[in-house]
Parts: structure tokens; sequence; C-alpha cells
């Protein structure tokens, strides 16, 4: 048949050419005849391209500073953690950092604030909720709410006016102005923990010293870690802003059809509506178009790169990702593994580890600048 023949053709036109066809963009002019069968195919193939110097990429040198004041946060941070929630004293005014049990109902220009909605938005979580707990000051559920209780005892009702800002992430609220009536039906404040050693003991230490020492640890690893990824970044951005390449459409295609979905599934698990994310359509394809043509490009530099340092993946280090997945998902890693195959994603990580390599290699040969 002519799909057979034109199949036949096409691998041995490939061939012929030594290409590495990446996607058939158009096959058409397909002809049939006495004299013999001819085509036209239009393919993406790897860009050809002249790779920036790589070596000695200047890089700001900034040194990893933990000071006190970080570690005594990090310990208060530890002290809030574990802290309990106690009755606030009979008659004592809330402060902030209190949490209200409260009964409320907000209504808009006389009306429910329920009723700025046809039913298919649910807006009673901001229009009326019985012994609902509050934060006194921040987060708030509406702009000035958690702020107006403030100096609220148990038993009192205040009326309290908000203003939702035109950015609000529910959109029929956005720009709208309400007020809440709310009664105060108690309220509790967090206690910390003394640093005593029933406290101690939670992190295997006998002394305040030696937690803040623990702590400094931790916080100059993760200094250390973030400083890292900096300058990994500073190598990306060089690396992208001096080479030129035109990128196979259906590779960038598919990319940005990958991080669309990748943007709407995170704005729904953020509690974004059809209704936001239709709005927000256009800088939703414009923002995943950048960001899948810079992540293209850069697999292009780094594997032309990886091919110049001759830098492979072992097995070893595929398991020993597996076995971080792994960890990270609490699963078996065999479970972690069947899931690759079964998604063919396995090549993908190979890749991935090989652009991880090449960039710390070139991190290696940059050159750090004070």
């Amino acid at each position: 048949t002519s799909t057979r023949l034109l199949a036949k053709m096409y691998t041995e036109a490939v061939a012929q050419e030594k290409l590495r066809p990446l996607a058939v963009a158009n096959v058409d002019q397909v002809e049939l005849t006495a004299e013999g069968f001819s085509f036209r195919a239009v393919v993406d193939v790897p860009p050809e391209f002249r790779l920036p110097k790589y070596r000695k990429i200047p890089i700001a040198e900034k040194s990893v500073v933990v000071d006190d004041s970080q570690v005594a946060q990090a310990l208060e941070g530890l002290r809030q953690r574990y802290a309990k929630f106690e009755d606030v004293p009979a008659g004592e005014a809330a402060a902030e950092g209190d949490w209200a049990q409260v009964d409320f109902r907000a209504e808009c220009d006389g009306k429910p604030l329920s009723a700025l909605t046809s039913g298919k938005l649910d807006l009673e979580p901001f229009s009326e909720a019985r012994e609902h707990w509050l934060p006194v000051g921040e987060p708030e559920l509406a702009p000035g709410l958690g702020r107006g209780l403030i100096g609220a005892r148990a038993g009192e009702t205040r009326t309290i006016p908000v203003t939702f800002p035109s950015d609000f992430s529910v959109s029929v609220l956005a720009g709208k102005s309400a007020v809440y009536t709310v009664q105060v039906k108690s309220l509790r404040r967090r206690q910390l923990p003394p640093l005593d050693a029933d406290f101690l003991g939670k992190f295997g230490v006998d002394s305040e010293e030696a937690l803040r020492a623990r702590l400094r640890e931790e916080l100059t690893r993760g200094a250390e870690q973030a400083e890292q990824a900096r300058r990994r970044q500073e190598v990306a951005r060089y690396l992208l802003q001096n080479t030129e390449l035109d990128l196979p459409p259906s590779v960038v295609q598919q990319e940005t059809e990958l991080e669309v979905r990748h943007i709407v599934r995170q704005a729904v698990e953020e509690g974004g509506t059809p209704e936001q994310i239709r709005e927000q359509r256009e800088s939703i394809l414009n923002a995943a178009a950048r960001t899948a043509t810079e992540r293209v490009k850069m697999h292009y530099v780094l594997s032309r790169i990886a091919d110049e340092e001759r830098i492979e993946v072992t097995d070893a280090e595929i398991e020993a990702r597996i076995e971080e997945l792994a960890r990270a998902y609490q699963w078996p890693p065999e479970r972690v593994r069947a899931a690759l195959e079964k998604r063919k994603a396995l090549d993908m990580l190979r890749s991935e580890l090989r652009g991880e390599k090449t960039l710390e290699r070139i991190l290696e040969y940059a050159k750090l600048e004070k």
C-alpha cells in the first residue's frame, strides 16, 4: 500500500541524509505514478549551534554567614511548633496571635455575601459560619477581619468592615466591600514550651547551647545549598544568554503543553476555579511558553557540553536517584522504578541526571569573583 511504501521510503531517506528527526512536522506532495513514488517531508531535527565558552564563567561569590539572630529565630520556630493553646483568662482582650472561636455573617449592600454568586461558586466559607476558629491578626480570611478582632473579649459582638482587593483570589469578591458581624464565643492563646529537659530531649540534646549549635549547623547547611543553587542559576542564565540556536518547534510545543498542564494542576491544588483559569489563559500560555523555551534550550546546551566533557550517568546513579524518589514519595523503590518504566521515563531521568552532573562540572570550572 502507499502508506507502507511511504514509511519505507521515509526511513531510507532519513538514513541516506544521516538525519536524527525529532518529529515529523508535515508530509505532503505524495505522488505515485508510473515513473515512481515521491513525497515531501518536513521534520524537526536537533539544532546545530556553537557553544559559548563555558569554562571560567564569572560568578559572584557570596559568603555564607549564619548569625545569632537567625539561630534565635529558628529556636523560636521550634517552640512555636510545639506550643499548646490554652483558654485566655476571662475578661482578657484578644491579642495578635490568639485564636477566636466565632459566629459570623457577612453582608454586601445589605444582602448576604453568598448572594453575589448564582450558586456555581460556593461563597459560604466567606459568607457565614458558626463556631469557626479565626486567627486574631494575620493570616486573614478577609482583609481586615483578623485585625478587627484585636482587643475583642469573649461574649463581645463586633461589626468589621472589609474591602476585598481587586486581585483577590476569588474573582467574584474582587473589589467588593462587605460588613462582617462577628460574635466572639471564646479565645485561646498559644503557650510556648520552656527550654527545659523535656523539650530539649525531643531533639536529643541536654542543653540550650547544644540545641542552638545544632540549629546553626542546619541553617548553615541550608544556606550553603541555597548559595550553590544561586550559582547554578547564574551559570544557567549565562549559558542561555550567550547561546544562539533555532529550537525544534515540535519539541518546544510538546514541552509547552506539559508546562501548561503543570501550571493548571498547581492552580487547582491552590484553590483556583475553572473561571479564574479561563480568565488567565493568555498569561498561563505565555508563561508556559517562556519556561518551555528556556528548558528546551538549556537541555540542548547541557547535552552538547556533556558530550564535550564525556559525562555519562551510571546505573548506580540511576538507582541512587530512584532511592531518593522513593524516600520522598514514601514508596518502595521497586514501585518507583515500575512507575518510571510504565511512563517510559527512565531515559528522561537519565537525561536529567546528566544535565545536573554537567552543570556541576561547569561550576567547578567557574571563576568566582568577590
